[in-house]
């Protein structure tokens, strides 16, 4: 089952935010606030592979991707058997990197995904339980941040297995020469490619997204099949900024 199929959206997109402090409170506020799914962030949080376990526990029931901090199979391993439901590679250029993260994020017939016991088996309590779903249940993402990613779309799309497609908008714009001008036409036309791509060849696509406005105006919004709304630690200074600033300031 690829994400986001197992979410039950709360809005026609399922919306999630960028988790990148390591403590389980922080989940935990994200789901209370009515996150559809959280994207936990391993490559540019402060969030060490290790400290995944205790720190999914604070998501409940809702879903959870985990970044990479690369395409390591360890780093895949590791987010796997903490219990998330899938995890996202960045940078994502060519098709033997999918093949790659595919191999590496199911277990046999279709990979080569060692067994672990971790939080994900019940810690051994539900290991046959785990065995039996989690290669229909656990996704493989990708980002497609890059112009060398979008050049060989085509290719990336077409790996078995795959379960979606993650669209970095920022630093797709950095490699075209515009850092940070996502609103750039160029750009525009960079990121609906991928979503009008992804679409018709029926792989789930997401995409980040500073803020709700800028969701709200995204011409291509209503074909997104999950997307994040900013990022944990922007909106706590955001919201101090706001509460602390002299009125009229």
């Amino acid at each position: 089952m690829p994400f986001p199929a197992v979410v039950p959206p709360h809005s026609p997109v399922p919306l999630g935010t960028i988790v990148t402090m390591p403590d389980p409170r922080v989940l935990e506020l994200c789901v209370l606030a009515g996150c559809d799914w959280l994207f936990v962030d391993c490559e540019h949080g402060a969030i060490a592979l290790p400290q995944l376990g205790a720190l999914l526990a604070g998501k409940g029931s809702t879903p959870a991707l985990v970044r990479l901090p690369a395409d390591d199979e360890q780093h895949v391993k590791q987010a796997l058997d903490a219990g998330c439901e899938g995890i996202i590679c960045p940078r994502v250029e060519d098709a033997e990197t999918v093949r790659r993260l595919v191999d590496h994020g199911k277990y046999p017939p279709l990979g080569s995904r060692s067994v672990g016991i971790g939080r994900a088996h019940g810690y051994g309590l539900n290991f046959s339980g785990h065995l039996a779903e989690a290669n229909e249940s656990t996704s493989v993402v990708v980002q497609i941040e890059s112009e060398e990613g979008v050049r060989n779309l085509d290719e990336i799309l077409a790996v078995p297995g795959l379960g979606g497609v993650f669209i970095g908008p920022y630093d797709l714009s950095g490699s075209m020469g515009v850092p940070g001008q996502v609103e750039t036409p160029a750009v525009r036309r960079a990121v609906r490619h991928v979503v009008d791509s992804c679409k018709e060849a029926g792989v789930p696509v997401g995409q980040f997204f500073g803020t709700r406005a800028a969701f709200d105006a995204a011409e291509s919004r209503d074909l997104h099949d999950f997307a994040a709304i900013g990022i944990d630690t922007v909106f706590l200074a955001t919201a101090v900024a706001d509460a602390t600033r002299p009125s009229g300031s």
